[in-house]
């Protein structure tokens, strides 16, 4: 009758629904060969199946228990997992009083079990100074230092549960009637799918759920499966993930941010100067890039230049990156162009600026003439000319009444010019 009184102040205590309660071997004399033998432990084991891990989704509620006993301070109850850790639920409590009836070890309870008087009836926190096995059970660690939540946390509950019963001092013993283990289901499991990410367009993401589970299954909105996966969407992408630990179900949700890579192109804007040096102005052609971004750019020239920038506050539009003077024939390369981190599509990044060659003029016709005679003079080695006379073209005519220097200026399709003269 009494360990009937036990198991309904556990279930009273907890929402049936919800809790599964293993029972432990008895009925078991304390200590084995009671009442002859007076020093000695006992040992009960309740065997646990369908739990898991511990921590998650199911957790240990509490431990009941009906033992009679002369003398209660002179024994300690313990409580061994499988894994082996040990929880203390009492040790010298009670002093010369007898038994433990409808005890209920519990962390939800009101009062610790060295604050209750015999024979402990209803819910008791554990004493949780000690872990370890045998005497002496120090009274010096606070109490609660280790409680059911703290101390099985990751465990794997399916196993033997041991309440291990150490009677330490003579001349009393008792008999275990009876005691149970009871875990708890959570309703909803608290799942953590990690951080927000931010990536580059062809760029892949890990998605990895925070202290996953072992025993758990993951499902991904992609339909993807397992703790952690990888993704690489073309835009930005919410996603969310389905965990299920035996039955207890939690979900989050976690957002891939995709930054796409803009089309950019270096652009010539304008040149100015002539066969020795010219001016040149290029720009990064930006139309496709939101205002705002910061952008990232180098650009080379083979005679050595090097012009590059960061963090620039740009908008749509060209951006004017290059104002420099040539004295040769110079390529610009836009080597590389990041766009808020990401690398942009360069479509057209190379530009080459030639500078020409003077040309080769030169003056034909007769060195030797009498005066008053008709002269022709042609130019050659230009593509346009220009007399000192105000004529244009290859040839002029003119009669020589002295004499005199005709200088003509001649200029390539390019704009290079160079002069001849003859007298």
């Amino acid at each position: 009758m009494k360990q009937l009184y036990s198991l309904i102040v556990s279930t009273l205590f907890l929402p049936s629904a919800f809790a599964q309660t293993f029972n432990g071997q008895a009925p078991l004399l304390f200590p084995p060969g009671a009442p002859t033998q007076t020093v000695g432990v006992t040992e009960s084991i309740a065997t646990v199946s369908g739990i898991g891990i511990l921590g998650s989704c199911y957790r240990v509620e509490s431990v009941s228990l009906d033992l009679e006993h002369t003398w209660t301070g002179d024994i300690a109850i313990l409580l061994i997992s499988p894994a082996g850790t040990v929880l203390e639920l009492a040790s010298q409590v009670g002093g010369s009083q007898d038994d433990f009836l409808g005890t209920v070890f519990t962390d939800a309870a009101g009062i610790n079990i060295v604050d209750g008087f015999n024979p402990f009836t209803g819910p008791h926190r554990p004493e949780g100074r000690n872990q370890n096995i045998g005497a002496p059970y120090s009274n010096a660690p606070p109490l609660e230092t280790f409680t059911f939540a703290n101390s099985f946390v990751g465990e794997n509950a399916d196993g033997d549960w041991t309440l291990y019963l150490d009677d330490f001092v003579g001349l009393d013993s008792g008999e275990l009637l009876g005691w149970s283990i009871t875990f708890v289901r959570e309703s909803n499991l608290t799942v953590d799918a990690g951080p927000d990410q931010v990536i580059c367009q062809g760029e892949t993401a890990t998605l990895e759920v925070v202290d996953g589970l072992p025993s758990a299954s993951y499902t991904w909105s992609d339909g993807q499966s397992g703790q952690a996966i990888d993704v690489s969407p073309a835009t930005t992408t919410l996603y969310s993930v389905t965990v299920d630990d035996n039955g207890c179900i939690g979900e989050d949700e976690v957002e891939v941010a995709v930054t796409p890579s803009y089309e950019v192109s270096l652009v010539l804007e304008s040149t100015s100067g002539d066969c020795a040096q010219t001016t040149v102005n290029l720009a990064i052609d930006l139309t496709n890039v939101p205002a705002n971004s910061s952008v990232d750019y180098r650009i080379t020239a083979t005679d050595g230049q090097v012009f590059e920038e960061a963090d620039q506050i740009l908008g749509g539009g060209l951006f004017s990156a290059v104002a420099t003077t040539i004295t040769q024939t110079t390529t610009f390369t836009l080597e590389s162009v990041v766009i808020d981190g990401c690398a942009a599509m360069i479509t057209d990044g190379e530009i080459t600026v030639t500078l020409g060659t003077p040309p080769d003029v030169q003056i034909s016709g007769p060195t030797e003439f009498c005066p008053g005679e008709t002269i022709t003079l042609t130019a050659s080695g230009a593509d346009t000319y220009l007399w000192s006379t105000g004529d244009t073209g290859p040839s002029i005519t003119f009669q020589q009444l002295g004499d005199i220097t005709i200088t003509v200026t001649g200029t390539t399709a390019d704009g290079c010019s160079a002069d001849a003269s003859q007298v």
